[in-house]
């Protein structure tokens, strides 16, 4: 029993080190852990961020706006901190016409995506 515990707090530790809190992603699961991981894992299924990143190669900025709020709410309710202050940056550069914000905002959006998802890669 005590190498189970010591193996899911580092677990938590590697969540805080990729930027995803696992106590309030649980919560927002109604306290259900395997629920929360379930989803968690499904996260790399998400399409938002590579449509997105196609957008952001065409500067089209109004695709942009819908895949990366998308991709916010997603981040958001799996507690993805980091990516999901990212994503509200980008989106608040686009709806107040920063566009010459965009760029620079992405470009942290997208290593925070990806120190995610090989995170939550390593934990399949």
């Amino acid at each position: 029993m005590i190498k189970y515990e010591v193996i899911k707090m580092m677990d938590k530790a590697k969540m805080k080190e990729a930027h995803i809190d696992y106590e309030v992603g649980v919560k927002r699961f109604a306290g259900k852990e395997a629920l929360y991981e379930k989803y968690l894992l499904k996260f790399l299924d998400d399409t938002h961020f590579q449509q997105a990143s196609d957008a952001m190669e065409k500067e089209d900025y109004e695709e942009i706006l819908k895949a990366v709020h998308a991709l916010k709410g997603v981040s958001g309710t799996l507690a993805i901190q980091d990516l999901y202050e990212d994503c509200s940056r980008v989106v608040a550069d686009i709806r107040e016409d920063r566009i010459e914000e965009v760029a620079s905002h992405f470009k942290t959006l997208s290593e925070d995506y990806n120190r995610a998802v090989s995170f939550i890669e390593e934990m399949k």
